[in-house]
């Protein structure tokens, strides 16, 4: 953990910038396990930075981004889809088009389904709110089937690595038992990682992630 209490907006913006220009589709031996049947699964989602967010915070990994609904994109999402590519123009400026990216995230995902079914119960347990924590991808794009080791040694080499030196996090939660054994077979530091275990689709809570949602009310009351 980074021992300065502020985060690099410069840096951070640079790594989100450059996540959303690799261009792993090119690649031979990666670009068939992504999906491409929409014009949004080609475009990554590089993450979430809370605006209460600092060195030694909370934050949560999840595996890759889920789709948006249909082959366009509603109302609701659209204007993420916009910053996403305005990030990736640097529009009007990389650390402009970050702090807007993360506005917008903040206003829209508040209606998905993955944050009513997978955030808020963490958040509720945890007793944080979104603008509290950072959130982020193992891997940046949609993938076939279950992703293949090639895409997350990709993503860890290329960006993924330099986002969690950044954000210094001092608690991990991992969404999903898949998430937790991918990132620490990659992950080298001494922060706590917690999981909270996940279903097809995440609809209905399992034993197991009732029993995660209990351990991350107990770290709260321990710390």
């Amino acid at each position: 953990m980074r021992s300065d209490s502020k985060l690099n907006d410069e840096v951070l913006a640079t790594i989100w910038y450059q996540i959303m220009n690799t261009a792993p589709f090119e690649h031979p031996d990666l670009g068939q396990w992504l999906r491409d049947e929409r014009d949004t699964d080609i475009l990554p989602q590089p993450g979430y930075v809370g605006a209460n967010y600092r060195p030694g915070g909370t934050l949560l990994v999840a595996q890759n981004p889920g789709m948006f609904r249909g082959s366009r994109l509603d109302a609701d999402d659209d204007p993420y889809y916009t910053a996403l590519t305005n990030m990736k123009e640097a529009v009007p400026d990389k650390i402009a088009a970050f702090h807007n990216l993360n506005r917008v995230y903040a206003a829209v995902a508040p209606y998905w389904h993955y944050y009513k079914k997978v955030l808020k119960p963490v958040f509720d347990a945890l007793k944080l709110t979104l603008p509290d924590v950072a959130h982020i991808n193992l891997v940046k794009w949609r993938s076939k089937s279950y992703i293949r080791k090639a895409l997350y040694d990709l993503s860890w080499r290329s960006h993924t690595c330099a986002q969690l030196r950044e954000l210094a996090p001092g608690f991990i939660v991992a969404l999903g038992e898949g998430t937790k054994k991918a990132l620490c077979r990659r992950y080298t530091g001494t922060t706590e990682i917690e999981v909270v275990p996940r279903t097809f689709g995440d609809k209905y809570d399992s034993p197991g992630k009732l029993a995660g949602l209990r351990r991350l009310e107990q770290h709260r009351i321990n710390v």
